[in-house]
């Protein structure tokens, strides 16, 4: 029921709509293509979880009310919304705490967290940003171990804007404001002077094959992750200052997340994933080399 991504964003459409739609608008409300949507519905049609309302091509669906797995969907979504009110409301006392140096910070609504988690946002001084996102990567550490919820944090000043338009996140989700006001150009899609060359794309396939071999072999030796983290502090003692930022980004994210989750993150499609990629901890890249090897003689 719950086993797609897809899946788990159409049933949190219909189940907090609480009315019939057609199924281009759901679509659109759980950001997910048309056709995957048909698909997914079609599905859970003949599960009989979900419903179609009229006939033809202006059919509309909604949840089956009746459907005994129901009311464990309602209250399941339910919880979802508490805790997401939850980690919203932590980020906005955090982001207030650095009122002084931010000109605005948000997170985009419906970040799914079945997935990647939620992204946070920062616009400030060019000459001030990457302290001030270090600064609330480091704040949301506590939040992240507590909510077990992936956040990432990522800053924006006026020539990203300039260059890019609005945030590619905002294609698909609407940004809740934390702290300031959002510049005009998140609002329109077609802003910036380059809006529509934006490209997700990425070319760290290879990457993430190797990081794949990282998390099986960290299922099967946890301890890895106290060699990476041991790793991680010894040379964050002489490292210059860029890779030191490197190192600390490794250090909260190895200090902040579970075993299951850093497996899950390690292959994360997300920008911080990505990039992160490219420097993983030698202890990582010798297990994925040696799955079966020993972790000693990390350093």
């Amino acid at each position: 029921m719950l086993g797609t991504k897809s899946h788990v964003r159409v049933l949190r459409v219909l189940e907090q709509s609480r009315e019939s739609m057609a199924v281009r608008e759901l679509a659109r409300r759980a950001g997910e293509h048309l056709r995957a949507v048909q698909l997914t519905v079609g599905r859970l049609a003949e599960a009989g979880v979900v419903e179609r309302v009229g006939t033809g091509v202006q059919h509309q669906v909604r949840l089956n009310a009746g459907h005994p797995l129901t009311p464990a969907l309602q209250a399941l979504f339910e919880a979802e919304r508490g805790r997401v009110e939850r980690v919203v409301g932590c980020l906005k006392a955090l982001a207030k705490e650095h009122a002084d140096q931010a000109a605005a910070v948000w997170v985009a609504e419906d970040s799914p967290p079945e997935g990647t988690g939620l992204e946070v946002g920062v616009l400030a001084a060019s000459g001030e940003v990457d302290a001030l996102v270090d600064a609330l990567r480091e704040s949301v550490g506590d939040l992240m171990r507590r909510e077990d919820v992936p956040i990432e944090v990522r800053g924006w000043t006026r020539p990203d804007l300039d260059a890019l338009g609005r945030p590619p996140l905002f294609d698909q989700h609407r940004p809740i404001v934390l702290l300031g006001l959002l510049p005009a150009e998140f609002a329109d899609p077609s802003s910036g002077p380059a809006a529509g060359r934006r490209s997700h794309a990425t070319a760290d396939e290879a990457l993430r094959e190797r990081a794949r071999r990282v998390a099986a072999a960290i299922g099967r030796r946890p301890e890895l992750v106290r060699a990476a983290r041991d790793e991680v502090a010894g040379r964050l003692a002489t490292a210059p200052p860029q890779e030191a930022r490197t190192l600390r980004e490794w250090r909260q994210v190895l200090g902040s997340m579970s075993t299951a989750r850093l497996r899950r993150w390690l292959v994360d499609p997300g920008e911080r994933a990505t990039r992160l990629r490219q420097s993983m901890p030698v202890a990582f890249l010798r297990a994925a080399e040696d799955p079966t090897g020993s972790t000693r003689g990390h350093r």
